[in-house]
């Protein structure tokens, strides 16, 4: 983006008041940004048109007091001749060199090698050296054309003009033809001769579209770069316009896209110039994406009783392609499978991992991963007697069982009459030391209880358990 400091700069440097490390930057902003340069171009020009309108005020003045004071000189004496003719060119060549703006130029070299754009001298004959008009108090040419000369007749003048203008005016190739035309009579006029330059440099321009992608083919979704290779003879491409062929559309230079969806897709990139000429390039079928599976299984059963490891994984997995390859880990460290729907035995209880990989022909992969728990088998070891009053084995002093393989445990104790003497919950404090559930510290005697159980196991099933337990004093 220009900035007010830039538009300063290209101010001084026009003026020739840059020197230096500041001139030898500035060149190089010139080289590396082409808006610049373009706007520096403009004023170029936009002070070349005032220059012009300034000159053609003056050799009017001029010839004015040609045309007043020649009849006057051609009375008087030779001498006198020479003495007015030679003072008034003097006069008219200083005044020239007042008015030239650039006449006290002190940048170190020509700004015709430092702007990269087209010269202004377009119009030079052949052989003669380039000399930008920048950097010129007056040309030869201009110098000729003030000349004092013998008047010619009005209607060779007439018809002289009529074809000079007619030049300059449809010469659209010449910007300084432009510049000179009879027409510039105001600054106006020139900056409107200006805008003529740029539209006519321009209104052959035809851009040439061309573009490169960092990929072809992928699976979805897939990241493309597209990079810009457009190119113009003279002149810049000021816009874009990419159709990815989903639907979706860019104007950026060198945009990256995402397709989510499989398919083949046909890529269009529109350039325009800085005149509007276009031109677009259509890329049939560039882009390929590969579906991606969506791997899944379930297991037979979900949870795997210890004396019953077998288990069987069914496949669920989607978007399936002819050559689709699969790859089963069962996370014991020791089964593994290619099989679609595999069966497999573990060998010791645990926590396992399961985890599948379905592959497609084109190298898109998917996994999924599963828990798969093998409990121990569910069991449940009831004693049929034991004795409190301490004169047993610890183990008989009170009244517990054995059982694994279950989440959930509850037990409860009838004596001969059905009432309830003992029940819990809690596995780990469920034995009964013999005494009334009311707190009585007072010890039952020996009788004969029945002792109720049920488990609920891993698979979530209830499994019951009764035994008649025989209370010894």
């Amino acid at each position: 983006m220009i900035t007010i400091q830039d538009i300063e700069k290209i101010e001084k440097y026009l003026e020739g008041k840059l020197s230096g490390a500041e001139l030898k930057d500035f060149k190089q902003q010139l080289r590396t940004n082409p808006e610049l340069a373009e706007l520096a171009e403009n004023f170029k020009f936009a002070v070349e048109g005032v220059h012009v309108y300034n000159r053609n005020q003056l050799k009017a003045n001029f010839q004015k007091i040609q045309n007043e004071v020649a009849p006057q000189i051609n009375k008087g004496s030779g001498a006198l001749k020479y003495y007015i003719a030679g003072g008034a060119a003097v006069v008219l060549i200083a005044l020239l060199f007042i008015l030239n703006p650039f006449s006290k130029q002190n940048n170190e070299e020509s700004l015709k090698t430092d702007i990269p754009i087209e010269n202004l001298n377009s119009g030079d004959q052949p052989g003669q050296t380039e000399v930008n008009q920048l950097e010129r108090p007056q040309s030869i040419q201009e110098t000729d054309e003030i000349k004092l000369s013998n008047e010619q007749p009005a209607h060779v003048k007439a018809r002289e003009q009529n074809t000079s203008e007619t030049a300059n005016v449809y010469d659209k190739d010449s910007k300084s033809e432009i510049l000179e035309s009879p027409h510039i009579d105001s600054p106006d006029d020139a900056i409107a001769a200006i805008g003529k330059i740029n539209n006519n440099e321009s209104s052959d321009d035809v851009p040439e579209a061309h573009f490169s992608s960092s990929k072809s083919s992928g699976c979805a979704p897939v990241s493309i770069h597209f990079t810009d290779h457009s190119s113009l003879s003279n002149g810049l491409i000021t816009k874009w316009l990419w159709n990815f062929g989903d639907g979706r559309t860019s104007a950026m230079q060198n945009p990256v896209h995402v397709y989510d969806i499989p398919g083949l897709y046909t890529v269009k990139l529109t350039v325009w110039s800085r005149s509007g000429n276009s031109d677009m390039i259509s890329k049939e079928k560039l882009v390929h994406v590969h579906i991606v599976p969506d791997a899944g299984f379930i297991t037979d059963p979900e949870i795997v009783m210890a004396n019953r490891p077998d288990v069987q994984f069914i496949n669920k997995t989607q978007n399936i392609t002819p050559g689709i390859k699969y790859s089963w880990d069962f996370g014991d460290h020791f089964g593994n499978s290619t099989e679609t729907n595999p069966e497999y035995s573990y060998s010791d209880t645990g926590s396992y991992i399961v985890s599948l990989s379905a592959s497609t022909e084109n190298a898109c992969v998917d996994k999924s991963f599963r828990g798969i728990l093998v409990v121990p088998e569910l069991s449940c070891y009831m004693p049929d007697a034991f004795s409190p009053d301490g004169k047993g084995p610890n183990e008989n002093n009170a009244y517990q069982i054995a059982a694994q393989g279950f989440i959930d445990f509850y037990m409860i104790i009838y004596n001969r009459l059905g009432e309830v003497v003992h029940e819990s919950t809690n596995y780990k404090k469920h034995a009964w030391d013999g005494s009334y559930p009311n707190g009585n510290n007072d010890h039952i005697e020996a009788e004969v209880f029945i002792v109720k159980v049920r488990l609920t196991g891993f698979d979530g099933k209830e499994y019951d358990f009764t035994k008649s337990v025989t209370l010894i004093r």
